[in-house]
């Protein structure tokens, strides 16, 4: 999904949107706090861990990263699991479009879009992980063809942010004509009064559920176990929409924001193979870096 920026003449700030995963668990006993990795922002973050704490007792001290930056973390410490538990990276990412009609991703391929979009950089972000599956999921995987259009694409960013959605107040102030973003970022933006457009592509945005997970061997597991079967709960998913967290519940029992349902309407919706994204996700990313980033 995409937002431009009023105050351009024919444009507007276009966001893209998508979702992120919410906690990685480090370790916990009765006695001590758990401790966490969240890909959250702490905006997000800190009022449903805080209530977590009230609603079981247990404190939760959390560090806030970019996914791909809490990736690593994970997988260098995964030998030391009695240290810390694991959350993985998910998300949805949207594409623009013009007018009243839907049209391709390749709309920004136009010149017009020349150095001025913002998007997120692969190396840290899931969100930009995402969006590269996205693309090339409507690619039907076939990867010279997308990377050929991601390729065309650099031309036209301004910049590659290390977190996903860093690039949604640029668009809304004007300093960048557009991005693809997490749905979850775009649409806080706008909610945020910043005039922006969220919009999607016809062939359809990526999709995949948050995630949270609990390392194998980590000792003292029980109170990382509470936190993971609140977040499932909908004690916990009811508070995404007075929070302007804007996630699709995973709960039944909790309705989906009508702030999001009525944008996310429009948008034809398509899975991510995660079992084929998690074994090539390093081959691509590095693909990506040698060949899209490093081309500008």
């Amino acid at each position: 999904m995409f937002a431009e920026h009023q105050a351009r003449p024919d444009r507007r700030a276009l966001l893209l949107g998508a979702a992120a995963s919410p906690f990685l668990v480090r370790r916990a006993s009765a006695a001590d706090p758990i401790r966490t990795y969240s890909i959250w922002p702490e905006s997000y973050a800190r009022p449903v861990l805080e209530a977590f704490e009230k609603a079981s007792g247990v404190p939760v001290k959390f560090v806030r990263f970019s996914s791909g930056e809490a990736l690593a973390r994970v997988l260098a410490e995964r030998n030391n699991p009695a240290d810390r538990r694991s959350l993985r990276r998910s998300g949805r990412d949207l594409c623009r479009r013009r007018g009243a009609g839907r049209v391709r991703c390749l709309y920004f391929l136009s010149p017009s879009y020349k150095a001025m979009l913002q998007m997120a950089d692969a190396r840290t972000s899931g969100t930009a992980v995402t969006r590269i599956f996205s693309i090339l999921q409507v690619h039907d995987r076939n990867e010279d063809a997308a990377f050929a259009y991601m390729k065309k694409l650099r031309q036209n960013v301004q910049s590659y942010t290390k977190s996903g959605g860093g690039g949604t107040v640029p668009v809304g102030l004007g300093q960048a004509g557009g991005g693809i973003f997490f749905i979850v970022d775009a649409l806080f933006t706008k909610q945020q009064g910043y005039d922006v457009e969220i919009s999607f592509p016809k062939e359809g945005i990526g999709s995949a559920a948050e995630c949270i997970a609990l390392i194998k061997g980590a000792k003292n597991p029980d109170a990382g176990k509470k936190l993971i079967d609140w977040a499932t709960s909908s004690d916990m998913q009811s508070l995404l929409s007075p929070n302007k967290i804007n996630f699709l519940p995973a709960n039944p029992k909790v309705q989906p924001d009508p702030g999001l349902a009525a944008v996310l309407k429009t948008a034809k919706i398509i899975e991510i193979d995660d079992a084929w994204a998690g074994v090539n996700r390093q081959r691509i990313v590095q693909r990506w870096v040698a060949e899209v980033l490093n081309a500008g």
